[in-house]
């Protein structure tokens, strides 16, 4: 027998959390009035192609005095805690020790608004949570759709039977995903990612975080 060996997998936790309605509808509020006030509310240092169609909150959004966000905040970090922890088997002693630090800010995307592929450096995980998806425009499949890019630059450069069909986790080329409302991707911050143009005429919303942890008791060379 011949062992197969899921070399260079990537971890890609995906949900859709029940029963936030009342939330994403408190929060649509919150941020379309946080989006008239740029002065206070926008990130005034972003490196991203400036695009009016896109508003980028500061990225202290959880520290933002609101029960909303205290809300959200909660929500969005005790997934990323629990999904961590059951990923690196971690012992409940060390759980109990573990620091988790994060930066968070949400994105008001309007027609015609994108993002080009990136990444998140300085962080160990991403998140992105979808408030609104918008518009789902029929005449564009890839409205507005969230594509991690694959990372293994080499893979495609000759293909025939024998790899063009390969299974999960050892397929080929990007995956995309059309995030609705509740949505939740937590991701490797080292994943090159994009969002397609958005086609849809209502605002489509989202929440961005991107974290990091410290165990005290370790030193870990990504923690300065």
């Amino acid at each position: 027998m011949i062992k197969i060996e899921p070399l260079f997998a990537v971890p890609l936790g995906l949900t859709t959390l029940a029963q936030t309605e009342n939330l994403n509808a408190r929060l649509t509020s919150f941020f379309l009035e946080a989006e008239q006030n740029p002065e206070r509310f926008a990130n005034k240092y972003r490196n991203s192609i400036d695009q009016k169609e896109v508003f980028e909150s500061r990225f202290d959004l959880f520290s933002w005095n609101a029960p909303v966000i205290s809300e959200l905040k909660e929500l969005l970090l005790s997934n990323l805690f629990k999904f961590v922890v059951e990923l690196n088997r971690i012992q409940p002693e060390q759980a109990k020790r573990l620091e988790l630090r994060a930066d968070s800010w949400f994105h008001v995307t309007r027609k015609g608004g994108y993002f080009t592929a990136h990444n998140h450096p300085n962080a160990s995980w991403s998140l992105v949570y979808c408030v609104d998806g918008g518009d789902n425009v029929s005449q564009y499949p890839e409205n507005a759709v969230l594509r991690f890019i694959d990372f293994k630059a080499n893979a495609q450069m000759y293909l025939d039977p024998g790899n063009t069909n390969l299974p999960a986790p050892f397929s080929l080329g990007n995956k995309v995903f059309k995030l609705k409302a509740g949505d939740l991707v937590i991701f490797p911050s080292y994943l090159l990612h994009e969002v397609s143009p958005y086609f849809g005429e209502t605002p489509r919303i989202t929440v961005a975080v991107n974290a990091w942890f410290r165990d005290p008791k370790i030193a870990y060379p990504g923690i300065g």
